[in-house]
């Protein structure tokens, strides 16, 4: 090292640094340092030890150095007999420090201020001097409360209408800062929240009212767009917007696909079923390659679901607070100019972190609560910061409350969990539904949220909360909240993922290189990559199904990976190495749509999908991640059992189930308004969608989408020259794809590209509902909601009719008759039939002993006389002796009779008896035959010829 600095200030020009490397083959070693541009800055420090005999010298500012002594070289004040630096010992001046938290503290000591991260004013400052400036003072407004938002009309069958128009708005965040200019849900930041009620759709008119054409403070958006992302690649700054509603059980077509969206003066019309238990989602824009900026500019708000136990009102069944005491708080980060206005960097970056928390719109607010219990619905809503939070009594230090655990991203949990006054860690996306009790503490007790992740630049603070003198909500919660049971992994086929970065070049500027994060679909663990791009469709989840994925993330970066459509259940996590890693108690046992993956760690997830088909998204939650390719799509499928082939595409079938009735087409169609290069669109092929912003002399005519020299004089590539925008330019709405589109799939429910009503009508022909009620298994969509026969019941009725749609009739429900041939109500085992209702002549029982012969069955005569010319059956022995002629043979069951037998026959006749016969009267048992009774033999003969005739 030594050697290396002398040598650059021997040679300047041949100073390049050093690159440190770690233990690269270790993949569980990392190392962060400082720059200049964050928040500690490095210091380098060099001791230097000066030859002979040195004392240490004082500056005024505090500033220790060594000086030889009787050089004359100390400025300041000597330390007599202290001859170090290390520790300093020289007096401090002191003055307002600048705290981490932008708070100003007076009279500090300049090392202690310095040591704990702030920043020291000066000898003898003051915080209240005019050129003193920490920062934002925090906790001097109130949290906002989001209003619930009110529907603006109902449909005529009920389902309540509402209205969410995407406008610009401006509204203050803190009083030190002018008002900051947002793009918001109805004007306000966070939006009005929803609450809806499991079972009862709403529907939601999404409005793009954002100004159109040019605008906006950063050229046509409010934010500057990066159009080497994908996304703005292709549709450049336009102000496109689309919601998803995280969380939510939906169908395909209106989940948010990034791709669905709509421009300035354009609407679309969504139906949420909320067919789901109660939880905590919520709703947000998901552009292609601008999530990150439309989020970060305000278009966030909570979808509450409310069902019969979890009502959100005080008669909920678990005893949690409910109304004023329900609380939703939307922890976001954001960095402020000077202005007011938002920053955000122009390119994209890997994870940014902005310098202030806002908390509902506000930047550090206060909560005045009442002396009682308090439920916090908590979302990390920010682009990629981690939170680590802590209660802390400032008032009574020491006395902090704790955080209850009652609920997670999508319900509740068994039963409330005690986590202390800490939850150690909440990823972006996460939702942790919380019980604080404020009881017991003096009206101005002061208890702090604070934040105790380190990630620069530090942010300790969250928000504060001050208790009043009221008695608030004291009801005791319930000690089992909403069971629930683990999915069986036993058997379940798992899919695997791989998360990882790649530096490439700018799609559209070759000349520029940045990062683009995957999520890698294997063959397998550990194996080959199938895809990794939003485009690569290689995953296909078949309804009725259940599955385990794993994501191996060997990155540096910690990943929230989120799954659209279903929730799911954390199964583990381990080191790549193997080592298990336990999770925390939101993780185990919970309903989650998001999983945190820390660096060089695997998780698994278990999942069913149950009922929506198409192509769903499952991405990063870190929104600089999500907006370059660190989002795929899977696609849900039938069951290839369901199809018939027979020319049609029907109803429980699509392309990759029945690929031989349902047609796979160009997902690009020319009139849509987009240039479809990929697909080989251009200004010939196409001109509708590839005109391009043609001026000038003819000569100077261009192609758009066209590569071909000659044709015509200027061919231009979607996207080749990030300096030409003829083909590209939101303001005269022209937009040109250069990558081929994904195909379109008949029978995924939704009608795209070269799809048509002829060639695909389960996808495209117009939904008109039939009036049938769903619960009739007919497959058929009745109600145009996406799902067939979604209200089926769960149990089969005996009627001969499918009627819980698993496409079998009356299974586990039918009867088993048996045929009774000689009308003895007793059927014969061997002659069976299973149904709902008994055919003419058969019956339950399968027990008859011969179904040949009415007389002959279970409890029948006990006595057959058999002649030379037939047989007789008599109900007993005496009765058969009577009616014997000579020489008959009498064979008798192995029963007991109850009875005295007088063989006296007049005519003295000889008869034969067998004893122990079966019930058909075909086999001797060997059995005994009891006479409870007395038998007298006057007359004739009686021969007991087999079995055992016994008198008792």
């Amino acid at each position: 090292m030594v050697s290396d600095v002398q040598s650059w200030l021997d040679s300047p020009a041949a100073n390049y640094g050093w690159i440190l490397i770690g233990d690269e083959a270790n993949p569980t070693t990392a190392r962060r340092f400082d720059s200049t541009e964050g928040t500690v800055k490095p210091a380098l420090v060099v001791d230097f030890t000066p030859s002979g005999e040195v004392e240490a010298c004082c500056q005024t500012d505090g500033v220790c150095s060594l000086t030889i002594i009787g050089s004359g070289d100390c400025t300041g004040t000597t330390l007599l007999g202290v001859d170090s630096c290390e520790p300093n010992q020289c007096p401090q001046p002191t003055g307002a420090c600048c705290n981490v938290d932008e708070t100003c503290s007076d009279s500090v000591d300049r090392l202690i201020c310095e040591n704990a991260g702030g920043t020291f004013q000066g000898d003898n400052s003051s915080c209240s001097q005019g050129n003193v400036n920490c920062g934002l003072t925090p906790f001097v407004e109130p949290l906002p409360i989001p209003p619930v938002l009110q529907p603006t009309g109902t449909r005529a069958d009920g389902v309540l209408q509402y209205t969410i128009s995407v406008e610009p708005a401006t509204q203050s965040v803190h009083p030190d800062l002018p008002a900051t200019e947002l793009w918001t849900y109805n004007g306000t930041w966070p939006a009005a929240t929803i609450v809806a009620t499991k079972d009862q759709p709403i529907e939601v008119t999404y409005q793009n009212n954002l100004p159109a054409g040019g605008g906006g403070r950063r050229g046509n958006n409010l934010l500057e767009i990066d159009t080497c992302a994908h996304g703005p690649n292709y549709y450049g700054d336009s102000k496109r917007i689309v919601t998803h509603l995280h969380g939510g059980h939906v169908p395909a077509r209106i989940d948010g696909q990034p791709e669905l969206t709509i421009l300035p003066g354009e609407i679309d019309i969504y139906e949420y079923p909320n067919n789901q238990e109660a939880g905590t989602t919520w709703y947000h824009d998901h552009a292609l390659g601008i999530t990150r900026l439309n989020v970060y500019g305000g278009m966030a708000g909570f979808y509450l679901i409310a069902d019969s136990q979890d009502t959100l009102d005080a008669n909920n069944a678990f005893g949690l607070p409910s109304g004023e005491f329900e609380v939703g708080l939307a922890i976001q980060d954001r960095t402020f100019n000077s202005d007011g206005s938002l920053f955000y960097n122009a390119q994209l970056e890997d994870a940014f972190k902005g310098d202030k928390i806002v908390v509902n719109g506000k930047v550090w607010p206060y909560l005045n609560v009442k002396q009682g219990k308090y439920r916090f619905r908590i979302l990390n809503g920010s682009q990629s910061r981690e939170y680590r939070m802590r209660l802390e009594n400032i008032s009574q230090p020491g006395n902090d409350p704790g955080f209850t655990l009652v609920g997670t991203d999508l319900g509740l949990i068994s039963a409330p969990i005690d986590l202390g006054n800490t939850i150690s860690i909440l990823s972006p996306a996460e939702r942790m539904d919380v019980v604080i009790d404020f009881a017991g503490y003096p009206a101005g007790t002061e208890i702090v949220l604070r934040n105790d992740e380190q990630t620069p630049p530090l942010l300790p603070n969250v928000m504060k909360f001050i208790v009043t003198n009221q008695i608030g909500y004291t009801g005791s919660i319930s000690p089992a909240l909403r069971t629930v049971t683990p999915l069986n992994t036993q058997g379940v086929p798992i899919r695997y993922f791989r998360l990882s970065k790649e530096t490439v070049p700018c799609s559209n500027d070759q000349n520029r290189t940045v990062n683009e994060w995957h999520v890698e679909s294997l063959d397998g663990p550990g194996g080959s990559v199938l895809g990794k791009k939003w485009d690569d469709l290689n995953d296909f989840p078949i309804l009725g199904t259940r599955e385990i994925w794993e994501f191996e993330n060997p990155t540096n970066s910690m990943h929230p990976m989120h799954v659209h459509l279903v929730r799911f259940q954390i199964v583990s996590k381990e080191k790549i190495g193997g080592l298990p890693i336990p999770l925390k108690p939101w993780e185990l046992n919970t309903w989650k749509d998001t999983v945190r993956v820390p660096a060089n760690t695997r998780a698994r997830i278990i999942m069913d999908f149950e009922d929506y088909l198409g192509r769903f998204p499952q991405h990063c939650h870190i929104l600089d991640h999500e907006d370059h390719e660190m989002m795929r799509q899977f696609q849900t499928t039938n069951d290839p059992a369901n199809a018939v082939i027979d020319g049609v595409c029907s109803e429980r079938e699509d392309c990759i189930s029945n690929p031989a009735d349902c047609a796979v087409v160009s997902g690009a169609l020319c009139g849509n308004g987009l240039c479809e290069a990929g697909d080989g669109e251009n200004c010939i092929t196409c001109p509708g969608d590839c005109a391009g912003k043609q001026s000038g002399a003819a000569s100077k005519q261009f192609c758009c989408g066209d590569t071909t020299a000659g044709n015509p004089t200027n061919p231009i590539g979607c996207g080749v020259d990030i300096s030409d925008n003829r083909c590209i330019e939101s303001g005269s709405g022209l937009f040109c794809r250069k990558a081929m589109r994904v195909s379109a799939c008949c029978g995924d429910n939704l009608c795209e590209g070269q799809e048509t009503e002829v060639d695909c009508a389960v996808d495209c022909a117009a939904c008109i509902p039939t009036g049938i009620s769903e619960t009739i298994c007919n497959g058929i969509d009745d109600d145009c909601d996406y799902i067939i026969d979604e209200d089926a019941p769960d149990e089969e009725v005996c009627d001969g009719i499918d009627n819980n749609c698993n496409g079998q009739v009356d299974e586990g429900v039918t009867i088993t008759y048996y045929r009774d041939a000689d009308g003895d109500g007793f059927g014969n085992a061997l002659d069976m039939t299973q149904t709902c209702s008994p055919p003419v002549g058969y019956v339950t029982d399968n027990i008859d002993c011969d179904d040949t012969d009415p007389e002959v069955y279970p409890g029948g005569p006990p006595v057959k006389v058999i002649g030379s010319v037939s047989a007789t059956y008599h109900t007993g022995l005496q009765l058969g002796y009577n009616a014997a002629s000579d020489t008959d043979m009498i064979l008798i069951k192995a029963e007991t009779l109850d009875e005295s037998i007088d063989f006296n026959h007049q005519n003295n006749i000889s008869v034969t008896i067998h004893a122990g016969y079966d019930c058909s009267y075909s086999a001797n048992t060997g059995g005994v035959t009891i006479v409870n009774g007395a038998i007298t033999t006057n007359a004739g003969t009686v021969t007991i010829q087999s079995g055992t005739l016994a008198v008792q």
